[in-house]
């Protein structure tokens, strides 16, 4: 038993060795092989410079590939051997890792694919998914919704005051509720003004008629208060005018209304811009100014107004 042993040992320990030796003899020969099989771009002659292609981005495109386009740089290249009259090739590295040498008119394309893609996502950008936004630290029925704003949102604020404030205006006899079926009072009108309304101007002036309802029961001065525009008694309500604004450039417009001076406040003027029914309020020699760039079709503001307004900024 232990002679058998000793001898199936001696066997195995002969095998071993011999697979060792002609592992060592087939080593040279894989690795020729396995060098043969990489990419041919290691031969001397390529340069990582010289090329104006060279860093640049290239867009491969595979028709019948998973997935069909691929993008990648070209990172060296090399030049053409008159010797052979072989032609340069270009180097890429995809950004997944892969590699390839083009030839010139492969290049040419891949670069122009890269290009036309820019062109393509300047004119069509692509739509970026916009996260979903909760506010859970408001209770959900306090929560604002989209319905709530823009002008639907503004419309319904302001009908939803008007039903708060009605009964206090209904109970003092203002008029503005009507005293029974056959009655129109003020606030079914002003309720179908409002629901017909289609810019925030026209809900401006309902908001002011709402006001002067309110201040009509008012019995106590108040001084610093400015009354509402009034639509009459200047001869500048109702022209036309034209302001500047440095970066955008001109503005047309109307006056739409004024305030006359009381006490320290000096005159107002309202203009309402129609390009984007912007509103601003102008103090006279503005509102002369205004009236005379329309009247005159000026392109630029004069230098009395521009000194006026580098001023006006200067004070403020």
């Amino acid at each position: 038993g232990e002679g058998e042993g000793a001898v199936a040992t001696d066997k195995g320990a002969l095998a071993e060795a011999e697979l060792k030796q002609r592992l060592r003899e087939l080593l040279p020969i894989i690795s020729a092989d396995m060098a043969d099989d990489e990419v041919v771009n290691q031969d001397e002659g390529w340069l990582d410079e010289g090329h104006e292609w060279v860093g640049r981005q290239v867009l491969r495109v595979f028709p019948e590939a998973a997935n069909p386009q691929s993008l990648g740089k070209i990172t060296r290249w090399l030049p053409p051997n008159e010797e052979t009259s072989e032609g340069a090739l270009f180097h890429v590295v995809h950004d997944d890792g892969d590699a390839e040498d083009l030839e010139l008119g492969e290049a040419e394309a891949a670069l122009e694919a890269f290009a036309q893609k820019e062109r393509d996502e300047l004119l069509h950008p692509p739509v970026l998914a916009q996260p979903h936004y909760e506010n859970r630290l408001e209770r959900k029925a306090l929560r604002i919704k989209p319905s709530a704003l823009g002008l639907a949102g503004a419309r319904d604020e302001l009908l939803d005051f008007e039903e708060w404030l009605a009964p206090l205006l209904g109970r003092l006899g203002t008029g503005w509720v009507a005293a029974g079926r056959k009655d129109e009072g003020a606030q079914e009108v002003w309720q179908l003004s409002c629901r017909a309304a289609t810019t925030v101007n026209e809900l401006a002036e309902l908001l002011g008629t709402l006001e002067e309802a309110v201040h009509a029961l008012q019995t106590a001065a108040a001084p610093n208060e400015r009354k509402p525009w009034r639509k009459e008694g200047h001869e500048y309500v109702g022209q036309q005018a034209r302001r500047f604004f440095a970066g955008f450039g001109a503005s047309d417009g109307r006056i739409s209304g004024w305030l006359p001076a009381e006490g320290s406040d000096p005159p107002l003027w309202h203009m309402v811009h129609g390009d984007d029914n912007d509103e601003e309020d102008l103090d006279e020699t503005e509102v002369r100014f205004a009236i005379a760039n329309y009247a005159e079709e000026r392109n630029e503001p004069t230098p009395e107004e521009a000194e006026y307004n580098l001023a006006w900024r200067t004070a403020a």
